[in-house]
């Protein structure tokens, strides 16, 4: 009896061995068919690319060889499958790009996405981005002009910070915030106009704007405390030193008696008042 009992607790035992061999070489197989692309780069023509939160495809890379300037082109889809995002210093500190192409599946644009790409001359951004990185295009020092899209609501910090040949910049209408220093140190911009949509505005947003001589600021909105239905109050600010440094003779158009021109007669601005529907 007890020879019995030992030899079926001993087929007991090598069954569960089978099993358990079974289950993880079926756990093993599973994960392989899972994951061929583990530790392996995507690439498609001169980009890496990855798989966004959603599903979609994310630009991560490009590769350049040689010294010839570039038009740089954005794949919309790669394999069927929709291409919605240009990722964290994607390009950065790129020296051979001269343009950038951006298809209108892209939805936003990561931080330091562009950085110091020295020969990118222009852009433009479809509408379809809703949202760009903290300095996305700093640096990128013969950017003359941008074009944004229309939806946009935020610009964030140091956006085009040291972009020394931006001539003019169109602000949509849609802008609520403008980070700190976002245009600081844009030596060729000339004129601005913020948009009364806009409610906060950083610290030295336009600092050291050298050739700023005009700008229009006429919302009600910027550096006002909000308060809703339920008496929730929400406080917008405007940051320190926003123009200081711009043109000796820059002069700023405000609406009287707004936050905003209220801070400029305290740090000194020559200004100049304007209805909120003025133009």
């Amino acid at each position: 009896m007890n020879t019995k009992k030992i030899f079926a607790i001993l087929m007991a035992a090598l069954l569960a061995c089978t099993l358990i061999s079974c289950k993880k070489d079926d756990d093993t197989a599973t994960d392989d068919e899972n994951n061929n692309n583990v530790g392996e780069e995507m690439v498609y023509e001169n980009f890496t690319y990855d798989v966004s939160g959603e599903g979609t495809y994310e630009i991560t890379g490009y590769t350049y060889v040689g010294t010839e300037l570039q038009d740089v082109v954005v794949p919309s889809e790669i394999g069927g499958r929709e291409v919605t995002g240009i990722g964290d210093d994607a390009f950065k500190a790129i020296k051979t790009i001269k343009t950038v192409t951006i298809p209108a599946s892209i939805t936003y644009i990561g931080q330091y996405a562009f950085y110091d790409c020295d020969e990118i001359t222009a852009i433009t951004i479809p509408d379809t981005v809703t949202s760009i990185g903290i300095g996305a295009f700093e640096n990128c020092d013969k950017l003359a002009s941008v074009t944004l899209p229309a939806g946009l609501k935020t610009i964030e910090n140091y956006t085009f910070k040291a972009c020394k040949a931006l001539t003019g910049v169109t602000l949509p209408e849609t802008l609520e915030e403008i980070g700190a220093a976002a245009f600081w140190g844009c030596e060729a911009l000339t004129e601005i106009t913020v948009p009364e949509s806009v409610k906060d505005m950083g610290d030295a947003a336009f600092y050291e704007c050298a050739a700023l001589t005009k700008a229009t600021v006429l919302g009600e909105a910027l550096g006002k405390t909000e308060e809703d239905e339920e008496g929730k109050k929400t406080e917008h600010t405007i940051g320190e030193i926003v123009f200081n440094s711009c043109a000796a003779d820059l002069m700023i158009t405000v609406t009287e008696g707004t936050e905003f021109a209220k801070y400029a007669e305290e740090n000194n601005y020559n200004v100049t008042f304007a209805t909120a529907s003025a133009q």
